[in-house]
Parts: C-alpha cells; structure tokens; sequence
C-alpha cells in the first residue's frame, strides 16, 4: 500500500495584502532541525506551501535547516513542485521533499532537492542526498535533467520497504529517477 503524499515547498512567497493565512493542515507540523541561528516557519494559503528557513547544511554527520512534515508509516511516496528558491546565493541552497526517520539532527534520511544552482554551472541542479545511518556522513547523487534549465520543476521520493527512490519531473507526470539507494529506516517516519 502506497500512501500519496504532495506538498509544495517554496523558500519564499508573497501573499496579496489581505490574504488569510492558515495554519498547517492537520497532521502537519513544522521544527527547526539542529538549532540553527535564525527561526524557521511554513504556513500553507489556498493551497500553497510557504516555508522559510536558515542553517548550515542537510549534509555532513549532523543537519541544521527547518523541517515541514508529517508523521507516517510504512510504504510512501511524497511529491512537491519547487517553483522558487530565493534569499540564498551558495550553489547548495536547496528544497524539496525529504523521508527522516527522527527528528534529530543526526538522523537517517533521504532528500530530493532542487538546489540553487543554475542550469549547466555545476552538475547538481538536482540532488539526491540521504545519511544511511544515524550520525555516517551524508551521501548525494547529483543530476542536471534533461531539458532543465531552471525552476519550476517537481520533486519525488517513494519508499517501498527499505529501498528509496529519488526522481525529479518538469511536469509532474513523466518522471525521471535520480538514483535508488537501499536505507533501513524503522517503519514509523
């Protein structure tokens, strides 16, 4: 059984003076992860997903960013269109959907983004990262897809059992994998 999950990540929309703004649907949380130095948020209007954040990385042994989720279990695969990813000018700054075991800083994962890299300066328009275990070193598999040359553009990542699959669509329909990568994660996400 496959759960269906969508969810838009934006890194910053402007709202017309006057809109309501909603809390996050239910189910739905929102945490900075691993402390960092400037407070993250995510508010969802009409439909679409706003969610701002700071940190370091989601790389290395130990991550530090704002986290959008939903607890699970089991079999899932999640999905979100990266329209726009500003206030940040570092190749790596990123969104896009991510399945964490935990909440901790050094947790297992896997992350498909879209980073802020412009199409053809450096092979990692998107990127395909994940920690095998809680606190190894993060892993990545980068991909310039074809026809990409710049946002918007979907992200994917199914889970069936242990094996994760990264893949990322200009449409939404046709999708294109990044790379699939076998990570135990316990069964609740």
């Amino acid at each position: 059984m496959y759960r269906m999950i969508y969810l838009l990540f934006l890194a910053l929309l402007l709202i017309p003076a006057g809109a309501a703004s909603a809390a996050l649907p239910d189910m739905w949380a929102s945490q900075d992860i691993g402390g960092p130095a400037i407070a993250g948020s995510a508010d969802q209007t009409a439909g679409i997903w706003t969610v701002k954040g700071s940190g370091a990385d989601i790389w290395g042994t130990s991550d530090q960013f704002h986290y959008c989720y939903m607890p699970t279990s089991g079999d899932v695969t999640i999905s979100a269109r990266v329209v726009s990813i500003t206030n940040g000018t570092h190749e790596w700054t990123k969104a896009g959907v991510m399945i964490r075991e935990t909440l901790n800083a050094n947790s297992t994962h896997n992350y498909m983004a879209m980073t802020n890299n412009q199409a053809g300066a450096t092979a990692h328009a998107s990127s395909y990262q994940g920690r095998p275990s809680t606190g190894a070193e993060s892993i990545n598999n980068d991909l310039v897809p074809a026809g990409y040359t710049a946002l918007p553009w979907y992200v994917q990542l199914k889970r069936v059992g242990n094996n994760f699959t990264g893949s990322v669509s200009p449409d939404g329909v046709v999708w294109t994998d990044v790379a699939t990568r076998s990570t135990t994660m316990t069964a609740s996400i």
